[in-house]
C-alpha cells in the first residue's frame, strides 16, 4: 500500500498555522522573527532550497522550538527524512523543557503545549513511515520493520498508526512471519473496520498459515468494501481454489482409505 502523501502536506501546513499564530504572540518581532517569517512563505511557495537557508539564519539567531519545528518541516518536503527527524525531536525536547524561556511573553497554556507536541510528534511518525518504506523497497526488511515501530511510539493520529502498522504486517509477510502480520492487520482493523487493505493483509496471512476459513472470509470482506479491486477478487479466487482443491485431496484420501478396508 502506497503511503498518503496528502497527510505529509495537510500536517505541515497545519503546522505551520500553529507556529505562525503562536509564535508572532510569544516572541518580539527580531531578526530571527524576520527570518522565520521569509522562510515560511518560501515553503508555502514551495521554495523548498530557500526556506530551509532562512530557516538555517533564524535558527543561528534563535534556536527555538518552533524554528526547529519549521526546518523539521522544510526538509521533510525535501525527503530528508532523518535529518527531518533530528529538528523535530530537538524541537520537543527544547518545548518540554521550557518553551517560553526565551520568551519575553508567559509560556504557552498546556493546551497550547500538547497540540504543539502532538503535532510534532505525529511529523516524526511520517518520517519513520517514509524511512521504513525506502528500506523496505531495498529488501531490508528487519530493519524496516524496526522503523515503524519506532515510528509507532510517535504517531497518535489514526490513519498515521495503521498505515505504520500494515506497513510492518507487510514486511512480517515477506520474511514468513504471517502470525504477526495477521495480528497487527487485526488491530488496524479494530482501528477502522472499513479498511479494505487490513481485510486483504489479513486474509493473505491467513492464506499461508492454511487457514483457508478465515482467508475467505477476509478477503471477501475486503473485496465487498473495494469491489472494483481486482487484487482483492484475485487473491479471494486463489484462496477459494485452494479450498476447492484440499477438499479434493482429503475426499480423494477417503475413499482411497475406504477402498482399502475391502481388500
Amino acid at each position: 500500500m502506497k503511503p498518503k502523501y496528502l497527510y505529509l502536506f495537510a500536517a505541515s501546513m497545519f503546522s505551520l498555522l500553529l507556529i505562525m499564530s503562536y509564535s508572532a504572540s510569544s516572541y518580539a518581532l527580531s531578526k530571527w522573527q524576520t527570518n522565520y517569517n521569509k522562510s515560511l512563505e518560501l515553503l508555502k511557495s514551495k521554495k523548498y532550497g530557500s526556506a530551509l537557508k532562512e530557516a538555517q539564519i533564524a535558527l543561528k539567531e534563535n534556536r527555538n522550538p518552533y524554528t526547529l519545528e519549521l526546518t523539521g518541516n522544510i526538509l521533510q518536503f525535501l525527503k530528508k527524512y532523518n535529518s527531518s527527524n533530528r529538528y523535530f525531536k530537538e524541537a520537543v525536547a527544547l518545548f518540554i523543557a521550557g518553551a517560553g524561556k526565551n520568551s519575553s511573553k508567559k509560556a504557552p497554556d498546556k493546551k497550547t503545549a500538547d497540540r504543539f507536541i502532538k503535532m510534532v510528534k505525529n511529523n516524526i511518525g511520517l518520517n519513520y513511515l517514509f524511512i521504513g518504506n525506502n528500506l523496505l523497497k531495498k529488501n531490508n526488511v528487519k530493519e524496516a520493520i524496526n522503523t515503524y515501530k519506532k515510528g509507532l511510539t510517535y504517531a497518535s493520529e489514526r490513519h498515521l498508526s495503521n498505515m505504520l502498522m500494515l506497513n510492518s504486517a507487510m514486511g512480517y509477510e515477506n520474511i514468513d512471519k504471517f502470525r504477526p502480520a495477521a495480528l497487527l492487520a487485526d488491530k488496524v482493523i479494530a482501528n477502522n473496520p472499513k479498511n479494505p487493505f487490513a481485510y486483504f493483509v489479513k486474509g493473505r496471512a491467513e492464506y499461508s498459515l492454511n487457514e483457508l476459513d478465515s482467508s475467505i472470509a477476509d478477503l471477501n470482506t475486503a473485496a465487498s468494501i473495494d469491489p472494483s479491486n481486482d487484487l482483492f477478487k484475485n487473491a479471494l479466487e486463489m484462496a477459494k481454489e485452494r479450498k476447492r482443491e484440499t477438499e479434493q485431496k482429503n475426499l480423494n484420501h477417503i475413499k482411497h482409505s475406504a477402498g482399502s478396508l475391502f481388500k
